[in-house]
């Protein structure tokens, strides 16, 4: 969690009962700011799924060992990490200002990764394309790369959210007042923090058994256009 209360996903987030994942309510109008991950996981999904407003903030500062530069995936064992490899001496920084590492072949390793893993699931034809496509850019920035793939995620599962990005210089705006949706302070006046968790989510995969906190793109692969469906299900909301 950040200095401001904003839930930040790490390695040990799929194992807590509730991912908390910190929003704003005024009315029905709920604001979700929250860093863009690599291709999300299905808890963010949840979070997502029952926002009004998605703010993906690229100004916040990079977090080693989280979902920001690396995905969760099934495979035959288990899972394993898909990471994207970054130029060294990045703690500090903005994720905006983290640079990949382009001397590694690291997108042939994750679409052959996700080819051997997910070719067998109903929806992989008609995804592979399209992730292939967001792989493609090579301007070397992390940031323009969680967007995109948080981006296709959210059009892969059929969100109706508004989506913004916060970059410097770039203030996110709302065409209602201001004060009553802030979305800076995590606490204000006529709102209230609520956390979204899919604590009790099971569903087919892959491969036998089920494996938690692994990224939107095994549940979508599994089930295309019914998963939010199941995300549905399984979301739970509460104030906190």
């Amino acid at each position: 969690m950040d200095q401001n209360g904003y839930y930040q996903p790490t390695i040990d987030s799929a194992n807590k009962e509730f991912a908390k994942v910190y929003m704003r309510e005024d009315e029905d109008f709920l604001v979700l700011d929250v860093a863009p991950e690599y291709f999300p996981g299905v808890d963010l999904c949840a979070a997502m799924f029952v926002s009004r407003t998605i703010v993906l903030d690229c100004t916040r500062q990079y977090v080693r060992q989280s979902f920001q530069n690396r995905a969760k995936v099934r495979t035959p064992d288990g899972w394993q990490w898909l990471s994207i490899p970054l130029v060294a001496h990045q703690h500090g920084r903005s994720i905006e200002e983290v640079v990949i590492d382009e001397g590694k072949d690291w997108r042939k390793v994750h679409l052959q990764s996700l080819r051997y893993n997910y070719r067998s699931t109903p929806f992989y034809d008609f995804i592979e394309p399209r992730i292939e496509d967001v792989l493609s850019g090579k301007d070397g920035s992390l940031s323009a790369l969680m967007v995109d793939s948080t981006l296709l995620t959210i059009e892969l599962l059929g969100l109706a959210a508004e989506v913004k990005v916060r970059k410097q210089g770039m203030p996110v705006d709302f065409e209602r007042d201001p004060e009553r949706i802030s979305i800076e302070r995590l606490t204000r006046p006529g709102g209230s923090d609520i956390a979204v968790g899919i604590p009790g989510i099971t569903y087919r995969q892959n491969f036998e058994g089920f494996v938690r906190g692994l990224s939107g793109l095994d549940l979508i692969f599994n089930y295309g256009p019914e998963s939010l469906s199941i995300i549905s299900e399984y979301a739970e909301m509460k104030r906190l």
